[in-house]
């Protein structure tokens, strides 16, 4: 019979197409998501349009011989992913056909193939023409004839749609074109087992996979602190990549069976959907160090040469007891508030113990006894804390940016500024394209005065980081600034934190909208590092008593061994209160303090009644002689 003129582009069955090319499927029009498997198993249907493909077939093809899976659970949830993406039903199938316990079968017509054999591979799906049925006999007869001689005819149309499928798998599996920065985000897996006791793997082997591909310095990925609001199992790839301004997506699934652990990965092109590479992973469930050695190889020697990267660094240390990296693992899901943060504290205080040369271990801890001293008034000996956790983790990693920044930081909250703008700025030269590197360099401005340096460094972390949480500080920058939507920006990273209402409050005092502002406060926690007191007692439109008192705690501010930062925000409420000599105070103590203020003194909207005093080219003089001892020279 020969092959057909051409081969098909684009195929057509029920409400959806299948772009051979782009390797897009389309439901009504709109972008389907289709995973690896699931794709699978609609090429081999499409290979064998109206046959039956069997359930051993499609496992074969889907598990090489030495997967160890249950395949046959597995296989039900692939088809039902399948099926999902197609908008069909099993009870009722459009599409595919279940033949219980054998397999399945394509039974849409398929439009798209330009030849005689397809045009009568659809006849034998197209609905009966009644006016030629006068003869029941001889309808029933030809329906017979023409189901027989269905699979002779689709003999000589299967081997073009077979063709065009296999050059599309082929597609979808050729190596990417090195880019000089790949952008890329890690989702949380999904747990497709009933035990809820290892739902914290979710977040935890996504962390994991984030920091393997941090083995390569030209990706950009995002930290998995920002994609845990994509948690859902039917997340848009698409809207993912344009909200994170990202190419590729990491993204899978495991499944606990027995004793044993599976897990599937696979990376997607956020523009369209197609699967760049996947990989299956068993281990002992009690064995998660084993899970991460599998991880880190699969990605250092399958994932990353896709990507075109051959250029890793790796001096970071391992775990080495179970226990204690199980308890690391188990920190990941909780969030910096108060009361989760100090679950996520315990969890790390006994890895350390149990394992202590795990680098990030100590990180995690040291990050998070600094959230304490930040959020939960932990004061200087969570501080001291924190420093020694992340100077451990340094010790055993040199390499890791973060504790390295967050000590840098430290310094400068320590009143420390010259060290601190030195490290910075070496930092900076030594990563260049480290987004958090230039974060930190940004925070080190702030503290120096330089509002503008600062606001420079944020915009460059955020361009090469975009969503980040650990940016979201920067928004102190613009409110001092008087550039309260791009504050905003900053403050959605942290959107829902108890750190983000009381920036936002801010942010509307900053731009009078103070009715507004009232209504905020009274959801605001009562934690006393966000001030919540005074700011309720500024904004009510007569001061009650308790401003007064308030007040008076001036002096125990100027005396603590605080932040400076701290000073300089309490200060700026009391002038904006109407309180000028006791805000003049702490502004005056926050300078000191090598807080220098010399852009905020002339541009942040809390200090306009200070710009008409007498006292405000004596504090202007006092910034800049801070810049100075911190070694900054600025016009």
């Amino acid at each position: 019979m020969g092959l057909p003129a051409r081969n098909p582009e684009v195929l057509r069955f029920a409400d959806c197409t299948l772009d051979l090319q782009t390797a897009e499927l389309r439901r009504n029009g709109a972008r389907a998501i289709l995973q690896d498997q699931p794709f699978q198993i609609l090429t081999a249907l499409l290979e064998n349009p109206g046959q039956l493909v069997t359930r051993e077939e499609l496992i074969k093809r889907l598990w090489p011989g030495d997967t160890h899976v249950e395949f046959d659970q597995s296989l039900n949830k692939a088809v039902a992913r399948l099926r999902e993406a197609l908008g069909d039903r099993a009870d009722e199938p459009r599409v595919i056909e279940t033949l219980p316990r054998k397999g399945y079968r394509l039974i849409a017509r398929i439009e798209g193939l330009d030849s005689p054999g397809a045009r009568q591979l659809n006849a034998d799906s197209a609905p009966p023409n009644l006016h030629h049925q006068a003869n029941p006999v001889e309808a029933t007869s030809s329906r017979r004839v023409r189901g027989r001689g269905r699979y002779l005819v689709a003999a000589a149309t299967v081997l073009a749609v077979a063709a065009s499928l296999r050059l599309l798998i082929l597609r979808r599996d050729q190596p990417v074109v090195q880019a000089s920065s790949i952008a890329i985000a890690v989702l949380p897996f999904q747990n497709t087992s009933p035990d809820k006791d290892i739902e914290y793997l979710r977040y935890a082997i996504a962390d994991e996979v984030e920091n393997a591909l941090t083995f390569a310095p030209s990706l950009s990925v995002r930290p998995t602190v920002i994609t845990r609001k994509y948690a859902n199992s039917d997340v848009d790839f698409g809207a993912v990549g344009r909200e994170l301004h990202v190419s590729k997506i990491v993204t899978g699934d495991y499944l606990k069976i027995g004793d044993q652990l599976q897990f599937n990965i696979e990376v997607v092109e956020a523009g369209n959907n197609r699967v760049l590479w996947h990989e299956a992973v068993k281990t002992p469930a009690i064995d998660m160090i084993q899970m991460r050695a599998e991880l880190i190889q699969k990605i250092r020697l399958s994932l990353l040469p896709r990507l075109g990267i051959s250029s890793v660094t790796d001096t970071r240390t391992s775990p080495h007891k179970e226990a204690a990296y199980d308890s690391y693992l188990r920190s990941v899901p909780f969030s910096s508030d108060p009361g989760p943060n100090a679950q996520g504290i315990s969890w790390l205080e006994s890895s350390v113990e149990a394992d202590p040369n795990f680098a990030p271990a100590w990180e995690a801890l040291g990050r998070r006894y600094n959230y304490a001293a930040e959020f939960a008034n932990g004061g200087k000996s969570m501080t001291d804390l924190s420093d020694a956790a992340l100077e451990r983790a340094l010790t055993l990693d040199p390499t890791r940016i973060v504790a390295a920044g967050e000590l840098i930081a430290h310094r400068a909250e320590q009143r420390d500024l010259a060290k601190a703008l030195a490290g910075a700025r070496d930092l900076v030269k030594s990563n260049p394209n480290s987004a958090h590197a230039h974060y930190v360099l940004g925070y080190v401005y702030r503290y120096a005065g330089a509002l503008e340096l600062s606001a420079q460094e944020c915009a460059a972390a955020a361009k090469n980081d975009p969503g980040n949480y650990d940016f979201h500080t920067c928004a102190w920058t613009f409110t001092e600034l008087g550039q309260a939507e791009r504050a905003m920006d900053f403050i959605g990273l942290a959107g829902g934190s108890e750190w983000a209402g009381y920036a936002t409050l801010t942010v509307l005092i900053d731009k009078g909208k103070l009715s507004e502002a009232r209504e905020v406060v009274h959801n605001l926690s009562v934690n006393p590092h966000h001030f919540r007191d005074l700011l309720s007692g500024c904004l009510q439109p007569r001061h009650p008593p308790d401003l007064d008192r308030l007040v008076g705690y001036t002096d125990v501010l100027l005396q603590a061994p605080i932040d400076p930062e701290i000073l300089y925000y309490q200060g700026a409420i009391l002038v904006f209160c109407g309180k000028q000599t006791a805000g003049t105070r702490l502004l005056s103590g926050a300078i000191a303090g090598n807080y220098c203020a010399r852009s905020a003194l002339r541009s942040d909207p809390l200090l306009a009644k200070l710009r008409t005093s007498k006292e405000y080219d004596q504090l202007l003089q006092a910034a800049t002689e801070c810049q100075h001892r911190a070694g900054l020279q600025l016009n």
